[in-house]
């Protein structure tokens, strides 16, 4: 999957941490591959996901919303960060360049 070099750093800098902790507590690693993990190393189950969202929000003092509105404010950030559409088409998996532009596109222009 493609992805902004601006995520790729943080997510190099979690693994090695990850991997540290593994090493210094002893726990079985499945080994299967995932950064963002359970603490064996299994993937995390999509409900616990949501809760974390969730909470870090409310903690945040943030609405709480449908953590699919949170895949619109990436691709929105992503396209206001001048991203080009087709790479921004291939992280959010749409099969047609015409979804993304159609969607997104929009509302990156400012309004007349």
């Amino acid at each position: 999957m493609p992805m902004p070099a601006l995520c790729i750093a943080p997510l190099r800098w979690h693994r090695l941490r990850q991997r540290e902790r593994f090493a210094r507590t002893g726990v079985a690693w499945s080994g299967t591959g995932y950064v963002l993990a359970t603490r064996n190393g299994r993937p995390v189950e999509p409900r616990n996901v949501y809760r974390s969202f969730t909470r870090v929000a409310a903690d945040a003092g943030l609405r709480v919303v449908p953590l699919h509105d949170a895949r619109h404010g990436c691709a929105t950030l992503l396209t206001a960060a001048g991203v080009a559409p087709r790479v921004i088409m291939e992280i959010l998996g749409h099969g047609q360049i015409g979804i993304t532009m159609d969607v997104y596109a929009c509302r990156a222009r400012p309004s007349a």
